[in-house]
C-alpha cells in the first residue's frame, strides 16, 4: 500500500502496477480472515469439546473463557456467531439432550436423572425441561414407551 501511495505522491500512476498491488493486498487480506476463522472454529471445538466433557459440573462463562483465553464477551459473542446459541443456552441444550436419552434408556429417578444430566435441583431441570420440551419428563418418558 505505501508503494501505491508513494507512485501516487508523485504522479506516477500506473494502472498495471496499482492493480497487480491492489491484488495483492486483497489477497493478503483474505489469507488473514481465513486464519482467523481457522483460529475462531478451533476455539469453538475445543470449548465444546470441554463443555461435553464436563457437562455434569457447574460451568460458567468465565471458566469457558480461561479455557480459550478470551475475555467473556469476546469469547460469548464468537460462541454464538458459531452456534447461533449462547454459551449458557448450549449446555443446558447439551444436558435437555442428555436427560432425553436417559429417559429413553435407563428407568433412573427424576432426581438421580436431574444430578446425571448436570443440573443443580431436580425442580430446575423439570422446570428447564418442560420449557424446552413442552413436556415434563414424566410425559416424555410415558411417550417414549
Amino acid at each position: 500500500m505505501d508503494q501505491v501511495l508513494v507512485r501516487a505522491k508523485e504522479g506516477n500512476i500506473n494502472e498495471h502496477f496499482i492493480s497487480m498491488n491492489i491484488h495483492k493486498i486483497m489477497y493478503e487480506l483474505n489469507e488473514i480472515s481465513n486464519d482467523a476463522t481457522d483460529i475462531h472454529e478451533k476455539i469453538i471445538i475445543k470449548t465444546i469439546s470441554y463443555i461435553e466433557r464436563r457437562f455434569q459440573m457447574d460451568i460458567n462463562l468465565k471458566e469457558l473463557a480461561k479455557q480459550v483465553n478470551l475475555t467473556p464477551f469476546h469469547f460469548s459473542r464468537l460462541f454464538k456467531k458459531y452456534t447461533g446459541y449462547s454459551p449458557y443456552e448450549y449446555i443446558i441444550n447439551f444436558r435437555i439432550n442428555h436427560a432425553k436419552k436417559l429417559l429413553q434408556n435407563t428407568k433412573l429417578s427424576i432426581k438421580e436423572m436431574s444430578i446425571e444430566s448436570g443440573f443443580n435441583t431436580d425442580t430446575h431441570f423439570m422446570t428447564t425441561f418442560k420449557k424446552h420440551i413442552n413436556l415434563t419428563p414424566k410425559q416424555f418418558r410415558e411417550i417414549q414407551f
